[in-house]
């Protein structure tokens, strides 16, 4: 189950990074939109990398990691979403928390 959970997590984490970089593509310098779109690109990169190990190492700690790191990403994308909500800013980046939702089912399924 590792290896499924790790294939899972690499498969969103590439996902969460096209989201991230189309989002900072269509940024246009708003600082919100940056934020959201970097955030994302770091913790989906953590997915990666996460998801990769657990791949390799077949123990439950990269599951668990891959775990923190997604609910991480989801938690700072929505504070952003929610900041810039509250401001009346209409930002987008609601892909990338699919994509940490993702990495969240490969981690589960890594730890299982």
């Amino acid at each position: 189950m590792t290896v499924a959970g790790g294939f899972l997590g690499v498969v969103a984490g590439i996902y969460g990074i096209i989201a991230a970089l189309l989002l900072l593509l269509e940024a246009h310098g708003d600082g919100i939109a940056i934020r959201i779109g970097a955030g994302g690109a770091v913790f989906s990169l953590f997915a990666i990398l996460l998801g990769a190990v657990a791949i390799g190492e077949r123990n439950r700690a990269a599951g668990w990691f891959l775990i923190t790191a997604a609910i991480c990403g989801m938690l700072w994308v929505g504070s952003w979403l929610t900041v810039a909500a509250f401001s009346g800013i209409e930002a987008s980046g609601g892909y990338v928390p699919l994509a940490m939702l993702a990495a969240l089912a490969g981690g589960v399924v890594a730890v299982l």
